[in-house]
């Protein structure tokens, strides 16, 4: 099963960007901060099990 992007709103969205930007940006500089990945993925727990 896949999730369905088009489901998240824009706000959640851009939320979602922004710190999978922060997160490359840490990777690129050789000291990935995992939390953000455990945010990204906590707001997807949040979003789509509400489906």
């Amino acid at each position: 099963m896949m999730p369905d992007l088009t489901l998240l709103d824009k706000k959640t969205e851009n939320k979602i960007i922004e710190l999978y930007k922060k997160f490359r940006e840490t990777a690129i500089n050789k000291s990935p901060d995992d939390s953000l990945l455990v945010e990204i993925n906590d707001i997807f727990k949040t979003k789509y099990s509400q489906c």
